[in-house]
């Protein structure tokens, strides 16, 4: 009998870890050699723009409002992170300034004119390389 209890908290465990991982697919992004998954404040940060976990999960994950909201947000990890350059913006085209919270967007715009500052120079200079 505890042989059989052992199997069915067992098996429940590993069922239970199996629905979790599914349940966080829905929310991965997949963006050239690198995924995260969307975190509550990702989804806080997108509240002011209507993004919910429901609207995000709902289409394929190629549909074009799931790429910009994963473009924003791995924009958004670089900012944070102080290493985006102008070759992110090129590899993230598709980002979105409304998928940036309200207490971000002051940060990603300048983040982003210095990007652009770095990858498109006045005329005569050399454009940067992208590795």
């Amino acid at each position: 009998m505890n042989g059989a209890v052992l199997l069915a908290v067992a098996t429940a465990v590993l069922v239970s870890t199996v629905i979790v991982r599914a349940q966080d697919n829905k929310f991965t992004c997949q963006v050239y050699s690198d995924s995260f998954a969307l975190d509550d404040a990702d989804f806080a940060a997108m509240a002011s723009a209507g993004m919910t976990r429901e609207k995000f999960a709902a289409p394929a994950p190629s549909s074009q409002m799931r790429v910009s909201v994963c473009h924003s947000r791995k924009l958004w990890r670089l900012i944070k992170a102080g290493k985006v350059n102008g070759c992110d913006l090129d590899r993230y085209e598709n980002y979105a300034a409304k998928y940036f919270g309200p207490s971000e967007r002051e940060i990603a715009v300048a983040a982003v004119a210095k990007a652009m500052a770095e990858e498109w120079p006045l005329p005569g200079q050399p454009k940067r390389k992208c590795p």
